[in-house]
């Protein structure tokens, strides 16, 4: 639904020394007709000056064939030459370029194009910003306290040299969100970024983030459209629209928006597994078998192999279940040791029980120390499998403590969307352990409220046997079941 399009090409041409030449051949086209409106080429020298003031000719040529009066403000924004370095320039691009990627990998290459940008430059303020949204963001993932520090001097330094770049006021109210779980102040630099600069996608994003984590889902849809709107090409926009839709219980759309980000990334696992599991979550495992035999032979095999194992364990094939994580994911302790259980062979789901306890408590050694940032949502996640690992030791006590322990450290009302998560945990340690009353008590609860949890899966899930005969369990399918 774009009215223009700009295409073109850039090339340049290197010498030993560092210097060289570009050739920029930009040109806009009118979408409806074809027709091009302005073309020109661009022959300039390496050097910064030069390469930021084509940049600026280039924007201030295009809104002039289109008619668009530019204020001062965004002038000066066009005129801004954030850089006196190309090759910190350079770093600093392929560090946005892998912006919205989950995996370790991509992150930590991430952060380092953006430590060579401000070694380059120890003056780019704006490499600063998005350096120490780059930690935050592996802290968020994988909840090592080191990178608070980091990123907090990284910080420090954006608003030192660039105090009112709307890439800082989105770095300060990341850091507030992913540190500290500070939604307010975080909401309110996101609002001054996007003041300064109104059609950034990634600063709307950031306020959708914020608003699902608020539980105010709706509003959170209609800020993530507008991203998506803006940039139709963004990973992390799509993927989290994904996650909203599915929230609220708009499969089709949810389902329409991973596949969007599919298209994007198809390297990426993380919309592909998100796809699959809303086609189980909306009742259609049929549907989720095609996409599973469907998967690209290019994605990783144990990540193939996860969807058929998980195939498997729907079906109630549990023996066949068990042979796929054997081989393709063994220290999946959890649901191997689940599996174990359902085939009657209790010494081995104890001995996968106490794997995974072992496993949990060593993470937590590593990011639950004292005097450092605590990432609440990792440090939940470890104590709620410890939580399953003592119910298949068959310590109940200690499986209910740790279970209850996760939901109180990460709480619905702290985070709607994650803590939805740990209360389905704590409603699978208390089924494990034969509680089957407070089971149904967090089910009706999660039923009750936007969330993952949906009547389809319900039936569908054996880990949800052993609460098919209750009468509350079958009022609740009926309740939801549409």
């Amino acid at each position: 639904d774009v009215d223009y399009v700009l295409e073109g090409t850039v090339r340049t041409d290197r010498t030993p020394d560092g210097g060289g030449q570009v050739r920029i051949t930009p040109q806009l086209i009118r979408a409806s007709d074809d027709t091009h409106l302005w073309s020109e080429i661009y022959t300039a020298d390496l050097v910064p000056g030069e390469i930021f003031r084509i940049q600026t000719e280039i924007a201030e040529r295009i809104t002039q064939s289109m008619d668009v009066v530019l204020l001062e403000p965004e002038r000066q924004v066009l005129a801004a030459q954030p850089t006196e370095n190309l090759d910190a320039y350079d770093a600093y691009l392929r560090g946005r370029a892998l912006r919205g990627l989950r995996d370790r990998d991509n992150i930590e290459q991430m952060i380092q194009e953006y430590e060579r940008a401000v070694q380059l430059d120890p003056s780019f303020g704006v490499a600063y910003a998005l350096l120490s949204y780059a930690r935050m963001y592996h802290f968020w993932f994988f909840g090592e306290p080191e990178q608070v520090a980091a990123a907090k001097d990284a910080l420090d330094r954006a608003v030192e040299i660039a105090p009112d770049h709307p890439e800082t006021h989105l770095a300060q109210g990341y850091f507030h969100y992913c540190s500290n779980l500070e939604y307010e102040p975080a909401l309110e630099h996101f609002r001054s970024a996007l003041v300064i600069r109104p059609n950034d996608a990634l600063i709307h994003l950031a306020v959708g983030l914020i608003q699902r984590r608020q539980g105010h889902f709706e509003e959170a849809a209609s800020s993530v459209e507008r991203a998506v709107e803006l940039d139709p090409r963004s990973i992390m926009a799509n993927e989290a629209l994904g996650e909203i839709m599915r929230a609220l219980r708009r499969f089709d759309d949810a389902k329409r928006y991973y596949g969007r980000a599919i298209s994007i990334a198809p390297q990426s696992t993380t919309a592909y597994g998100q796809l699959f599991n809303t086609y189980l979550w909306s009742g259609d495992s049929a549907g989720a078998r095609r996409f599973a035999d469907s998967l690209p032979s290019t994605l990783p095999a144990d990540f193939r192999a996860g969807r058929s194992a998980v195939l498997a364990w729907y079906a109630r094939d549990f023996q066949a279940a068990l042979d796929v994580f054997l081989s393709s994911a063994p220290g999946d302790y959890g649901p191997i040791g689940r599996l174990y259980r359902r085939l009657g062979r209790p010494s081995l789901a104890r001995a996968y029980g106490d794997s995974l306890r072992s496993a949990a408590q060593a993470v937590l050694e590593r990011i639950e120390r004292p005097g450092l940032p605590l990432n609440r949502r990792r440090v939940s996640i470890r104590h709620a499998r410890l939580g399953i690992a003592y119910a298949l030791l068959g310590d109940s006590a200690r499986a209910v403590a740790e279970g209850e322990g996760a939901t109180a450290l990460y709480s619905l009302e702290l985070d709607a969307e994650d803590g939805d998560q740990r209360v389905r945990d704590l409603v699978l340690i208390y089924t494990l352990v034969g509680n089957v009353e407070a089971a149904i008590d967090q089910l009706e609860l999660l039923m009750s409220i936007p969330g993952e949890m949906t009547a389809h899966w319900l039936r569908l899930d054996p880990r949800y046997d052993p609460l098919r005969d209750n009468p509350r369990f079958q009022a609740l399918l009926a309740k939801y079941e549409n």
